[in-house]
């Protein structure tokens, strides 16, 4: 077992980092007291013990507060040691060295770690190794060198005193400690990595069943993936046809638009030569007036809502148009469906004709048609799953006759070995059976033992008798206790009184050292006392100034002091009407001073508001000029600034009127549907329409550009009108800084300089003259109140000294010690009684055990020939059962042989059936044949029956709606026509309208007929353009017709092409669904008997969770109820309440029972108390003292049974919240431990305490001879 032998300790918490500093412990067995006022560093010992051993640190404890602090020393940095000397589980010393730093930086303290060293010493105590933290782990190492794990070093054996009641904590705490304390984790993890394993094992069960169909899968999908990849570049080429197909239609559009226009510029040439001609004839004025008003009439209103209906037409025939256009489409995606169909139909018919040839070959047949073939396919397979069956149910019949005899025979084995086995058994039944007989018969006839059982029965009761008559009243005795302890608590009172009075005196000591010393000499020594006035006298003198007290005084001297006090009565009041005097200076020096600050107060604020004032004044200088003041410049400047705002709001009103005027000229232009364009400002006729949009584009330049202008012209009012505002303020403020300029900071220094020059000298000079006054008279006053208090030392104190004191306290202490004596001894007797009370009920128990067997001993002497034939029939029963067993076992051997020889019959049998499933596979492919030809002939039938006439269909369907779109598109453009003539109708009678104005222009203006005539000349020009531009729209015409048909084409090649891609996919699809995969057969096999392997490694798993599971439960139960029995049996002998009989810990499982692989076991701990029949939480319930008694209970059974090879315990201040009861009990139940555990060599207990009666009482026992007494230097 391990053992601590000494450590020494150096920098940590108190103890000093030098080395002179260094202190050692040596600890002894069996128990090591350490006794110490608080805070001298009792508690390190054990906080060392924990880090030399386990590093860890005490709770809430960072690692600088750890070591000693440099600022303590006025050092930088401080160095910590702790050495600890211990014996290993196999006796053999060890060293473990643990060094520290800690370096004060600039914010804060950095702790650090130092190296570790472990030394290794043989058994002669010669060094033999050593070792360092940078090679190995040391504090695995120092644990295993102590035999015990880290949880109980740190829980259990040097458990913290902040930390020591953790058994009564909250639940997860405490499950967390019990659980690190039975290593339940390790096991916990155990068990999780075997329960991932399993289900990582059946997770391949499915990967083995997947791989059946994977590769034919994998292969089916990368045919499908490179069909897309070929998709995409021709779906890319069809959407850009499809694009340049809106292009054509659009360029359509515009060349029909063109061709209006054409049509238009022809009838305008054609009108204007009509024109022409007719301006030639003259007809009157009255003639052309009629005329003109016929042509207001109806005839245009009538003209308008005919090319109205004729467009509406053109629009219902367009939609027509369109829907034909869309029935079209859709029946060439399906004509381009059926090709493909077509095309898939060709390539199944061939690979029917290849398979239909495979399958003639395999069964030897020719292979005339395709009906044949499968006729005599459906014969093979029909004539070959007969025979297979009636083999299969032979080999069936054969191998369950042979099953049911095996396993009759297996039956009858069982049986005969089972009798065997029940044989044994009431054999080795009756044997224990006769033996126990002839026990019973020996003792019987044995008299010996019936007059030793009535002897112990004798002496039983005679021990009874006598025990009992030594018990004593234990109620008169606990009231004894009651009363003594009362009485005890006076004499602490009175001893407590006794203190507070010699520690008066002592606070005294100087004084009332004086008075003894004038009281002891003034029978002796009455001349002393006449030095001692004749000493006094001229202070007298001094003192009273020749007053009547003087006379007084030196007359009488019992009337000294009451004269002194008299005398300092007075200067007292004196005293106070000076101060008086003086606060009230100070009050009207305070009122001066703060009518001063406020005067300077205003003065500043003045001051700074004419800054501010000024720095706008400069702002405002700065806007109108660099070099001028703002007075003769401010009225100018803000009529120029009115001026530029009222040019800025004419400017923008005028953009915004110019933008909407610029617009409506634009839309004139646009809109006006005449063959005429003039400017709408000059009312000039413009030459040609590319002179009309030229207009219109640089219009639409014009007014893009004005939203930016008028966004500029914005933000120069915006501006403008801030500098006004300013402007506007300049007035007021040049008004305030010329009023605070001119008069009130006059004012104000004004008044600061009457004030400083009348007030203040005054009040400063009286000040002054006041304070030495009264400081002199204060002086003076001080000088005689010490004078006084020199002089007045006679004052009489109490009359008890301190030797009274001392043997009153003596007296005292003795009555304490007689008193705790008396409650000891009563205490013991008490003990005693209960010993004796267990002592009593141990010889009952054995008195109730000697009578049962002597009352058995005498029943069974009435039965004894019953014995004697009972045994003479057990004897012939296991001769004759002896003599069936050999029968037995030869028929066993028969049975044995003959279940051989049937399952060597049966092994042939199954041999036969393996061969003739390995004929089976032939006809497996011959039927996969069969099914595959039967699904192409449907196929191909279904395609034969369906799809050719649905071809032809289509393509009758298409020429109809060809024909039908020809009709419409015929149609429309009749309606076009139609309206076209009807437009030109309409323009006809404007035309003609307008001729007739124009005559009557022409008559009226005669003088502008050359103008005219140039402008003829120029329209004859425009139409020479006009006929050459004909041509070229002709030419593009033809280009984008036929550039339209190669989109058609195109676009209908692409689209077939997308049908016959995805009539392939699917088909690969459709192949897919099938069953028939390559090498199915193989493949499942392999997968199978890999899955067997799993389903077996999966069980083994589950078994070996299983057995640890319980392992671990068990170990539990078993520790579990160790620990309880400990804890039982101590608080039994510890705890001196009623109120609770014992305490234990309950640990309860979370899952119930025990489940499947998925389930784990976890406890939850909780310590509770046991009131007769009644179980409770202790936590929550307990006292602060029974809570201290319970840890340390708790922490001495869990070191009894996990600390089996170490017997160290630790315990700091066990006697914390104890009564003085408890506290005597645990002492005696730590003296029972101590002497039941002293045999053990390497047993230790350390115990930390500051309680000097317990430190008595531990003393007291024969194992506790010497203690340390730890203490603090005075640096």
């Amino acid at each position: 077992m391990s053992s601590i032998e000494k450590m020494t300790i150096q920098g940590i918490r108190s103890y000093g980092p030098k080395e002179k500093d260094t202190q050692m412990i040596e600890f002894f067995t069996p128990v090591t007291l350490i006794c110490g006022q608080n805070g001298c560093g009792k508690t390190t010992v054990i906080e060392s013990l924990k880090y030399a051993t386990t590093s860890d640190m005490p709770p809430n404890t960072k690692g600088s507060s750890f070591l000693f602090d440099p600022k303590l020393i006025d050092e930088i940095e401080t160095k910590g040691k702790i050495k600890l000397f211990f014996k290993d589980t196999s006796g053999l010393t060890v060293q473990v060295q643990k060094n520290l730093c800690c370096t004060q930086k600039a914010k804060k303290l950095e702790f650090r770690t130092l190296e570790t060293i472990i030394s290794r010493y043989d058994s002669q105590g010669k060094l033999a190794s050593t070792i360092t933290s940078k090679c190995i782990n040391a504090d695995a190492e120092v644990v295993n060198a102590f035999g015990v794990s880290k949880a109980v070093m740190e829980h259990v054996i040097f458990c913290h005193q902040e930390d020591s009641n953790w058994p009564l904590s909250d639940g997860k705490l405490l499950k967390t400690r019990f659980d690190e304390i039975f290593a339940a984790t390790k096991y916990i993890k155990a068990l999780d990595a075997l329960k991932k394993f399993a289900w990582k094992k059946s997770i391949n069960k499915t990967d083995g069943d997947r791989a059946k169909t994977f590769g034919s899968l994998q292969e089916a999908f990368n045919k499908q993936k490179d069909l897309g990849e070929k998709l995409k570049p021709i779906k890319n080429n069809w959407i850009s046809i499809f694009r340049n197909q809106r292009g054509f239609l659009k360029l359509k559009s515009n060349l029909t638009k063109l061709k209006t226009k054409k049509n238009l510029f022809e009838r305008q040439n054609q009108r204007i030569f009509g024109r022409n001609q007719r301006l030639s004839v003259h007809w009157n004025r009255c003639r052309i007036g009629r005329v003109c008003r016929a042509f207001q009439g109806k005839p245009l209103i009538k003209c308008d809502a005919k090319k109205k209906e004729k467009y509406m037409k053109i629009e219902s025939t367009k939609h027509q148009i369109k829907q034909i256009s869309g029935s079209k489409s859709k029946i060439s995606l399906e004509m381009g469906a059926l090709e493909n169909r077509f095309k898939d139909y060709v390539q199944k018919q061939k690979k029917l004709d290849a398979i239909a040839t495979k399958a003639c070959d395999l069964i030897g047949i020719e292979c005339p048609s395709i009906e044949v073939i499968t006729a005599k396919l459906s014969d093979f397979i029909t004539d070959y799953e007969y025979q297979i069956g009636i083999d299969q149910e032979n080999a069936k019949k054969q191998d369950t006759r042979l099953q049911s005899e095996i396993d009759a025979e297996r039956d009858k084995k069982s049986r005969i070995e089972q009798s065997i086995q029940n044989k044994k058994e009431s054999i080795a039944k009756y044997q224990n059976q006769y033996c126990q007989i002839e026990e019973e018969l020996n003792l019987i006839e044995d008299d010996k033992v019936q007059a030793e059982l009535c002897v112990k029965i004798n002496h039983c009761e005679a021990e009874i008798e006598k025990q009992s008559s030594q018990l004593i009243n234990v109620d008169e005795i606990k009231s004894k206790i009651k009363q003594l302890d009362n009485s005890k608590l006076n004499l602490k009172q009175r001893e407590q009184d006794i203190d507070a009075k010699i520690n008066k005196w002592h606070q005294n000591s100087k004084l009332q050292t004086e008075l003894s010393m004038l009281r002891n000499e003034k029978k002796a020594k009455q001349e002393q006392i006449r030095k001692i006035k004749m000493h006094i006298e001229e202070d007298m003198e001094n003192f009273f100034d020749q007053s009547e007290n003087l006379m007084t005084a030196k007359s009488d001297d019992s009337m000294l002091k009451a004269i002194f006090d008299v005398e300092c009565k007075d200067l007292d009041s004196q005293l106070g009407s000076l101060e008086s005097s003086r606060k009230d200076l100070d009050k009207n020096l305070s009122s001066n001073e703060f009518k001063r600050k406020m005067f300077n107060d205003d003065f500043r604020s003045k001051e700074k508001q004419l800054r501010n004032y000024e720095d706008i004044l400069l702002n405002l200088n700065d806007l109108i000029t660099n070099d001028t003041d703002i007075d003769r410049n401010s009225i100018p400047f803000w009529k120029k600034l009115q001026d530029e705002q009222k040019n800025l709001l004419d400017e923008k009103g005028f953009l915004s009127g110019v933008d909407k005027t610029y617009k409506r000229f634009v839309q004139q232009l646009q809109l006006n549907s005449d063959d005429k364009h003039s400017c709408p400002v000059c009312m000039r006729m413009f030459k040609d329409i590319d002179e009309v949009n030229d207009t219109v584009n640089e219009l639409n330049k014009y007014t893009r550009k004005i939203p930016q202008k008028v966004q500029d012209l914005d933000q120069k009012l915006k501006s403008n009108e801030q500098n006004l505002e300013k402007m506007f303020n300049a007035k007021s403020v040049k008004e305030s800084y010329d009023k605070i300029k001119n008069n009130e900071l006059t004012q104000l220094k004004q008044k600061i300089e009457e004030h400083d020059k009348n007030i203040l000298p005054k009040l400063r000079k009286e000040l002054i003259e006041t304070d030495d006054k009264c400081t002199s008279e204060v002086r003076d006053v001080e000088k005689k109140i010490e004078s006084l208090a020199r002089n007045g030392n006679l004052e009489a104190a109490d009359d008890t000294d301190l030797e009274t004191l001392s043997e009153q306290k003596m007296v005292i202490q003795g009555e304490l010690e007689q008193i705790s004596r008396s409650i000891q001894s009563d205490q013991e007797e008490i003990s005693s009684y209960y010993a004796r009370s267990d002592q009593i009920h141990k010889i009952r128990e054995k008195l109730n055990d000697y009578k049962t067997r002597r009352n058995e001993i005498e029943s069974k002497n009435q039965k004894k020939s019953q014995l004697v034939d009972k045994k003479e029939e057990l004897r012939t029963e296991i001769v004759n059962l002896k003599k069936e067993i050999l029968a037995l076992e030869a028929s066993f051997k028969t049975c044995s042989k003959l279940v051989e020889n049937l399952v060597n019959e049966k092994e042939i049998v199954c041999q036969k059936t393996h061969k003739e499933l390995t004929d089976k596979n032939f006809y497996q492919e011959i039927n996969a044949m069969f099914n595959q030809i039967n699904d192409l002939v449907k196929l191909v039938k279904n395609f034969e029956q369906n799809d050719e006439s649905k071809i032809a269909e289509y393509k009758k369907e298409f020429k109809l709606l060809d024909s039908n779109e020809k009709d419409l598109n015929g149609r429309v453009d009749k309606l076009y026509q139609d309206a076209e003539n009807i437009k030109l109708e309409i323009a006809r009678q404007e035309i003609k309208q307008r001729e007739l104005n124009d005559n009557l222009m022409l008559r009226q203006k005669r003088k502008l007929f050359d103008a005219k005539e140039k402008q003829h000349a120029k329209k004859e020009e425009l139409q020479l353009n006009d006929n050459t531009n004909l041509k070229d729209f002709k030419m593009e015409q033809e280009k984008l017709e036929k550039k339209r048909d190669d989109l058609h084409k195109e676009i209908n090649e692409v689209a077939s092409n997308i049908n016959i891609l995805e009539g392939r996919l699917q088909a690969i699809n459709e192949e897919l669904s099938l069953d028939t995969i390559k090498n199915a057969v193989e493949k499942y096999m392999v997968c199978t008997s890999d899955l067997k392997v799993l389903e077996y490694s999966v069980m083994d798993i589950e078994k070996y969770y299983k057995a640890l599971d319980r392992a671990i439960m068990n170990y539990h139960q078993i520790k579990m109820n160790e620990i309880n029995k400990i804890i039982k049996q101590l608080w039994r002998q510890v705890y001196r309440g009623v109120d609770i009989d014992y305490i234990e810990i309950r640990s309860e499982e979370e899952n119930g029972a025990e489940e499947q692989i998925k389930s784990k076991k976890t406890y939850n701990y909780r310590v509770v108390l046991i009131k007769g029949d009644t179980c409770l939480d202790m936590r929550g319930r307990c006292s602060a003292g029974q809570k201290v008694l319970a840890s340390i209970i708790i922490r001495l059974a869990l070191a009894e049974t996990f600390c089996l090879n170490s017997g160290i315990l630790a315990l700091d201040e066990p006697t914390t919240n104890l009564d003085r009861d408890n506290i005597e009990s645990l002492a005696s139940a730590l003296v029972e431990i101590i002497k039941t555990r002293s045999l053990q060599k390497n047993f230790q207990l350390i115990i930390i305490t500051h309680d000097e009666d317990f430190l008595d009482m531990l003393g007291r026992s024969e194992y506790m001879d010497q203690f340390y007494r730890v203490h603090k230097d005075e640096k």
